[in-house]
């Protein structure tokens, strides 16, 4: 079975993960809460897992969802700083190389 799943749900699921309400995640992410909603449910779809037990306005994690971040967080905060790391070099190169004058 091939599973393929979006990095964005991924983000948001590790955003969620950490501010445990959508109000809040979605400040981080600069969408709707409904966007976030909308995505953790779709993310606990293709899993078929809930993720989340929802109390109130808060979204408290299910063990299934504290397994999932021991590998999600690692490898978002890798996938950052990498490209972080090319933006930086892209920058660097830019103040190097200049486009040639037109003739």
């Amino acid at each position: 079975m091939k599973l393929s799943i979006d990095l964005n749900r991924l983000r948001t699921f590790s955003v969620v993960y950490g501010c445990q309400t959508l109000v809040g995640s979605a400040r981080e992410l600069h969408v709707t809460p409904s966007a976030v909603g909308q995505s953790i449910r779709a993310l606990e779809q293709e899993l078929g897992v809930p993720l989340f037990v929802r109390s109130g306005k808060k979204y408290l994690p299910t063990s299934d969802a504290k397994a999932l971040t021991e590998i999600v967080a690692p490898f978002i905060a890798e996938l950052e700083a990498c490209v972080d790391a090319l933006s930086h070099t892209r920058r660097s190169l830019s103040r190097w190389l200049r486009p040639s004058p037109a003739a």
